[in-house]
């Protein structure tokens, strides 16, 4: 079984994730497109990212979102507080942007992750554990079944249908 290291995503959020690597903004991709590295046949519909909680990171976030075509009202606050958030940015991208709050330490994360290619940008990929502790206590059922999923990969049993 091996991984989908080509991955691709809707045009905008494109622009995004290029704007967010040209300013070396430090951000790791996780939800279903993460779990889609690991199983490929997994279907995606959005961008999740986890972001380095730093100030300087969410500058360079609030920056590649900020432009006369794009609206948005996302704040640094928001991005550095020290609780765990999910901030849709739906209208001109179709992506959510995540904090890692205090379980998740980022920079142990950030060494972790695999590296993969969106489109031709290169970008971090979390690592199975990594997703399987954001996925913790869902009970969404495609979180269930993601955690299923990267579980039978992490023991190298074989796929069952998605």
């Amino acid at each position: 079984m091996g991984v989908c290291t080509q991955l691709s995503t809707f045009g905008r959020n494109q622009y995004f994730v290029d704007t967010l690597t040209a300013s070396t903004a430090r951000f790791i991709v996780v939800g279903g497109l993460a779990v889609q590295f690991y199983v490929p046949d997994r279907q995606v519909d959005d961008l999740d990212i986890l972001i380095d909680p730093s100030q300087e990171t969410a500058a360079k976030v609030i920056a590649a979102l900020s432009s006369p075509l794009f609206h948005h009202s996302i704040t640094v606050e928001q991005l550095t507080q020290l609780k765990r958030i999910q901030v849709p940015v739906k209208i001109d991208f179709y992506l959510d942007i995540l904090t890692p709050g205090p379980e998740i330490d980022f920079a142990q994360e950030w060494t972790l992750a695999r590296e993969a290619k969106l489109g031709a940008t290169p970008v971090r990929v979390a690592a199975i554990e990594t997703l399987l502790k954001l996925l913790s206590g869902s009970q969404e059922p495609k979180h269930i079944r993601d955690i299923e999923l990267l579980k039978r990969v992490k023991a190298g049993t074989p796929q069952v249908p998605l």
